[in-house]
């Protein structure tokens, strides 16, 4: 099994197949400006400014990269900054409340074998350089996860030794201290697992697997005020390389991954913090390992790409918490896998770089659009050239379907084009329609009824 996974990590060639799911269309995908390198296996941290950093990775060649991009989502256009001072990939990266980004371990690839890294190294977006910090307590790990915690301090957990050992040993990063001591260690070897910080302040570790090779469907709290690690229920289905997202219901949503014989999961499941157990939910449309996956502005969670057996998964879906549901949506413009998705400040999301299905990294980046969220009309009803405020997120020419409420009636579905929107209004009447002109860049704006067509 090990060698299977570092196959898929060691970028090598893949073969890509096209999703046949039925798709709704919901936001849209444009190119952006390229990566100043192809690479995949690298990380991609939102900055206090807006910027994007792209660092590190693999460029597919048998060359293992220390070079760092900046995007910048203003002019769409990435240009290059300091140079890390060691070769990574699989490396994490964790934006800090002082606006600095740690880059912690990953590996890098000599003579066929993979080099662990246990330096770490701090990104000043001020100075635009990366200055080494504290070493890691472990002689090497990679494949460790790395979360942020309420104090401040980053919590680094399990991952891989430079034999292919599971570890269950765990660290703590001090950002005023610049170093690195050891904490509680988990109840499970692990690797390929997931961490995420819970609203009420600790850690959910869920899944990987052990030095034997066993997959887990085991889970874990970690207290950062007692500093130690609590088994807890396991999880429905044992899982690895799985993804693990906070939703706003403060639930957790874990999704996908590998099972035991290797084969993708469409399976996913609910964490609830109050209740302590896990509850399965709606699948998703496609098996997939390690898409990347983004919580949105609107509550929806992105998955964009992955691996299945060996395979690049080339399409998108959207997970609905309120509906409990995975629908796919259209697919991003160029398909990759090992690529870094980031929400953008202005609500869209950047995915940049990865690998293509014949094994080449990619420099390109797109920009997903969700559709508009529409939160209030007002006034909600008047004759044709009536002024009306249109408030929301995500305004934009895009093609899509929403829904909209006008004179307290639903309409669906609504029409996007590069116009505007042609909205079905009710109104009293049986059909007619409202031209819409908006402006993605608003938050709240005006629009003019310029025309309504009633149907006889």
């Amino acid at each position: 099994m090990r060698s299977a996974i570092f196959l898929t990590l060691t970028l090598l060639g893949l073969s890509c197949v096209l999703p046949v799911n039925a798709q709704t269309n919901s936001g849209t995908w444009v190119t952006t400006g390229s990566l100043n390198t192809g690479r995949g296996g690298h990380t991609a941290t939102l900055l206090n400014d807006g910027l994007v950093l792209v660092v590190g990775g693999s460029d597919g060649g048998g060359n293992d990269l220390a070079s760092a991009d900046l995007y910048n989502p203003a002019t769409g256009m990435f240009a290059a900054t300091g140079n890390l001072n060691a070769l990574r990939l699989w490396h994490s990266a964790t934006a800090l409340p002082n606006g600095m980004v740690l880059v912690v371990g990953g590996y890098h690839v000599d003579g066929g074998n993979a080099v662990p890294v246990n330096t770490a190294e701090l990104y000043d977006p001020v100075a635009g350089t990366f200055t080494n910090t504290g070493s890691l307590v472990a002689p090497a790990r990679f494949l460790s996860t790395a979360t942020l915690l309420a104090s401040g301090k980053v919590l680094i957990a399990g991952g891989s030794d430079r034999d292919g050992n599971s570890l269950s040993s765990a660290e703590l990063y001090d950002p005023a201290s610049g170093t690195f001591t050891s904490t509680g260690s988990m109840n499970s070897q692990r690797q390929f697992h997931a961490a995420t910080l819970l609203n009420n302040s600790k850690v959910l570790v869920t899944g990987g697997f052990d030095s034997s090779g066993n997959v887990l469907s085991s889970a874990e709290l970690y207290d950062s005020t007692a500093g130690t690690f609590t088994t807890i229920s396991a999880m429905n289905v044992t899982r690895f390389t799985h993804t693990s997202t906070l939703l706003n219901s403060g639930q957790v949503l874990i999704a996908g991954g590998y099972d035991l014989s290797f084969a993708t999961l469409t399976s996913a499941e609910l964490y609830d913090p109050v209740a302590g157990t896990f509850t399965l939910t709606g699948s998703l449309s496609a098996g997939r390992s390690s898409p990347t996956v983004t919580l949105l502005n609107n509550g929806q969670v992105l998955f964009v790409g992955g691996i299945d057996l060996g395979v690049s998964v080339a399409d998108a879906e959207l997970y609905d918490p309120t509906a409990g549901t995975f629908a796919a949506i259209a697919n991003p413009t160029t398909a990759r896998y090992i690529q870094t998705a980031t929400l953008l400040n202005n609500g869209t999301v950047l995915v940049a770089g990865g690998v293509t299905a014949t094994g080449s990294t990619l420099s390109s980046a797109e920009i997903y659009t969700p559709l508009p969220s529409i939160s209030s009309l007002s006034p909600t009803s008047g004759p044709v050239g009536t002024t009306v405020t249109l408030t929301g997120t995500n305004f934009g020419p895009t093609q899509g379907s929403s829904t909209i409420t006008f004179n307290g009636t639903a309409a669906v579905p609504t029409l996007w084009n590069t116009s505007g929107i042609l909205v079905p209004v009710p109104n009293g009447a049986t059909s007619g329609l409202i031209v819409i002109t908006v402006n993605r860049s608003q938050a709240s704006l005006n629009f003019q009824v310029l025309d309504l067509s009633l149907a006889n």
